[in-house]
């Protein structure tokens, strides 16, 4: 028979085979544990970017959309006989228009078609009435009011405003002076239903007597 051996010959301190391979299976369990941490925390910060994006596209669907704003520019033609309109900004497209004046010029308004413009003709008869003696050229400016429906992405919007309208008096010899429109400027925007009343207030602090 082959005795066994004695447990006093195996070195001091040696672990068991045993042993040696529950070690092993820890260390890799541990291993796999961190691994699987780390890819909860990875899943993790993925689920919340994705959380993130997702309620900032609601947030901005959401968002009212702001209409845009309508100025007008004017650009003079024909010795300032006429100021051609057009939108100040791109993708507005404008439809129709009232250009309205004050009472006191006795100018009907006028209504235009897909043709934006001020004629002089219009009302500078009126015009001429009001203005004060002067020698020479005389400039000068007077508020217009005007409805504008306007066409920008598929939708159509009316804008009512205020606008002070430049021109100038060239005189001539046995005839009435000239009246050369120089441009427009706005002076508010959104009136509604007010426009024709602002259009007077304006007009009335400009020309007192």
């Amino acid at each position: 028979m082959t005795p066994l051996p004695d447990p006093v010959d195996r070195p001091a301190g040696a672990e068991t085979p045993a042993a040696a391979e529950a070690r092993r299976r820890r260390r890799w369990l541990t291993f796999a544990e961190t691994v699987g941490v780390i890819a909860l925390l990875i899943s993790a910060a993925s689920f919340w970017d994705s959380h993130q994006e997702r309620a900032r596209n609601e947030a901005r669907e959401a968002a009212p959309v702001a209409k845009p704003k309508l100025t007008l520019t004017g650009r003079a033609v024909d010795d300032g006989a006429r100021l051609d309109l057009s939108a100040s900004a791109d993708g507005i497209v404008v439809q129709t228009q009232t250009v309205i004046f004050p009472k006191a010029l006795d100018a009907d308004a006028v209504d235009t078609t897909g043709d934006a413009h001020i004629d002089a003709s219009w009302f500078e008869d009126g015009l001429l009435k009001t203005v004060p003696e002067h020698d020479g050229t005389f400039t000068g400016r007077m508020p217009v009011g005007i409805i504008t429906k306007f066409e920008v992405n598929g939708e159509t919007i009316t804008d009512t405003a205020l606008y002070d309208l430049g021109y100038t008096l060239h005189p001539r010899t046995l005839r009435s002076d000239r009246v050369e429109l120089q441009g427009l400027s706005l002076v508010s925007r959104g009136l509604g239903d007010k426009l024709e009343a602002k259009l007077e207030a304006r007009w009335k602090a400009g020309n007192p007597g």
